[in-house]
């Protein structure tokens, strides 16, 4: 199953979530649209015609940092076995959007609380494909999270905020990351790692993962790590390197 394919299930998957949603008022809902992701899917895939549910029906997805859980209730409609992987402390409305689509949708999708910052992320599955969107930056420890993940996840899509310039600094070739200040990038205290785009794919080289095909959004000609309007973020599929289980054995990564 091709990013189109997904593409045309959540059209008309998406008029059912918004009207659990518009039917639920009580429930503080995430004010984006997760859907949404799937147009820059689009994007990042471009013509090529990835089968990135080769098995649907016998696929194990997981979703990290979910919001309301409508990408993850999306793949389950698709016929795949969904985990959730968030934290109430920092999820939107404390996980009780997640919940309530649940219940609405009658969805068989598992909900594991866990704070994967707090310690090295060990997984209890194996997985087909991880979902990380919006995520890596809000993460004190990006490069322990993805090395978790490529140790159990077959294939990832990632996306995060990306760096070309900072101060009178071009970022562009090197391969770093800024750390933010308290509330320094849109008043939120749990934004940290802002990567370059070098620095974002040395980390993903080192923790494990071979990336497949990248495209970039939003300001692509000066951003910088905090400015509203100087926002770009990178979109990135990834293969785990076919010898992932020696990345706890040595480091030549």
């Amino acid at each position: 199953m091709n990013i189109n394919d997904i593409a045309r299930v959540a059209k008309a998957f998406g008029e059912e979530i918004s009207g659990v949603k518009r039917r639920n008022t009580d429930i503080n809902w995430y004010p984006y649209d997760s859907l949404s992701n799937i147009h820059s899917l689009q994007r990042l895939f471009g013509h090529d015609d990835i089968d990135l549910l080769p098995r649907a029906a016998a696929s194990r997805v997981l979703d990290i940092g979910a919001a309301d859980g409508d990408l993850a209730f999306l793949f389950e409609r698709l016929g795949c076995t969904v985990d959730i992987l968030d934290n109430a402390q920092t999820n939107y409305n404390d996980c009780a959007g997640i919940a309530r689509m649940a219940s609405a949708l009658n969805s068989g999708v598992t909900l594991i609380q866990k704070d994967v910052d707090l310690e090295f992320l060990r997984l209890e599955q194996d997985y087909d494909l991880a979902i990380a969107l919006g995520l890596l930056y809000h993460l004190r420890n990006p490069f322990a999270f993805l090395m978790g993940l490529a140790l159990r996840c077959e294939t990832m899509l990632l996306s995060t905020r990306i760096a070309r310039t900072m101060g009178n600094f071009d970022l562009r070739e090197l391969p770093v990351a800024y750390l933010l200040d308290t509330e320094e990038a849109n008043r939120d205290p749990t934004n940290y790692w802002i990567f370059s785009e070098a620095g974002l794919l040395r980390v993903l080289k080192r923790a494990g993962w071979i990336v497949l095909c990248k495209t970039n959004m939003g300001c692509v000609d000066n951003s910088n790590p905090s400015a509203a309007d100087r926002d770009e973020r990178i979109f990135v599929y990834c293969r785990r390197v076919p010898n992932y289980q020696d990345l706890t054995v040595h480091h030549h990564f």
